[in-house]
């Protein structure tokens, strides 16, 4: 499909009943520090038939696998994938992601533009705000490693597994340009609000930066910028919720409206909206995430 088709599949069902969650993190080895930011494990507890939806903030590429449970689905901008593949992977994504799941088990690993360099190797600007299945890129090695995982037992296991199956593809793929880590580290600097700032940072003439950017972050240059900024915010507003606005907007916005259309790009919603929405899921994973991996959230992981 095209940006901006949709795959209705109709209303989510919503249930009056309580929703129980497990939400858990874990670094990855040394020789995977700079490829993976952390693997993710949720376990969702609640009646048969029930239906939630949550959102979540862009981010870099992660591959997840469902272990177990109903389907999960997923809207990111015009888009709708129902169901997610039980064993996928989500491309580098600008727009919020608001996900539709009732009762099971999934894991997953956040892969950043180094690792996607190493461990996917395709041009990021293909598969952008797009779900595919693992399988359009690892053969039959996904249904195969999709069913060692489900096998395993618990995280610590599943996470065992997925871990020696990237340390192998690791082994198997010539070292990034050193350029990605470099931008990669860039752009969770608050102190960075311009695409020229960056630029004469990393002493890169612009077109390099944006065909770097593209090839490897899947996104030019001003948009990758302007989604940091944006999260940076919106982590401010999350953890100050009792503060006004101009307090904590980044310094590169000009002023309150600036912001707001920002939300609006890139969740389809005011700050209020987005704030206002009851999230038990998120928050329980941006605290976790915090807790264990040093940021609230993959992009701005350091």
């Amino acid at each position: 499909m095209k940006r901006g088709d949709t795959q209705e599949t109709g209303p989510i069902e919503r249930h009056n009943h309580p929703l129980q969650h497990h939400v858990r993190f874990a670094a990855s080895s040394p020789s995977l520090a700079r490829y993976i930011s952390g693997y993710h494990g949720y376990v969702i507890d609640t009646a048969p038939g029930a239906r939630s939806e949550e959102t979540f903030f862009p981010a870099w590429a992660v591959i997840c696998f469902q272990i177990s449970g109903e389907r999960w689905a997923m809207r990111i901008g015009g888009r709708r994938f129902d169901p997610i593949p039980g064993a996928s992977l989500f491309g580098p994504t600008t727009y919020a992601g608001f996900a539709e799941f009732g009762a099971g088990v999934m894991i997953g690993a956040g892969i950043t533009p180094c690792g996607w360099a190493r461990l996917i190797g395709r041009d990021a600007s293909t598969l952008t705000d797009q779900i595919v299945p693992l399988s359009t890129l690892f053969g039959d090695r996904a249904a195969a490693l999709h069913a060692e995982i489900i096998g395993a037992r618990g995280f610590d296991d599943q996470i065992a597994v997925l871990e020696r199956f990237l340390l192998a593809r690791l082994t198997e793929s010539a070292p990034e340009p050193p350029e990605i880590f470099e931008i990669q580290q860039l752009l969770a600097d608050p102190a960075i609000g311009w695409v020229e700032q960056a630029s004469a940072a990393l002493g890169m003439p612009g077109w390099k930066f944006a065909r770097l950017c593209r090839r490897y972050f899947g996104f030019p240059p001003k948009r990758l910028i302007r989604r940091a900024r944006f999260i940076r915010t919106m982590m401010k507003l999350h953890e100050n919720p009792a503060l006004g606005w101009t307090d904590l907007l980044d310094p590169a916005y000009h002023d309150q409206s600036h912001f707001i259309r920002d939300c609006r790009d890139f969740f389809g919603m005011t700050p209020g909206q987005i704030l206002a929405r009851t999230q038990p899921v998120g928050a329980t994973s941006m605290a976790e995430r915090t807790r264990v991996l040093g940021a609230p959230v993959q992009v701005l992981q350091r």
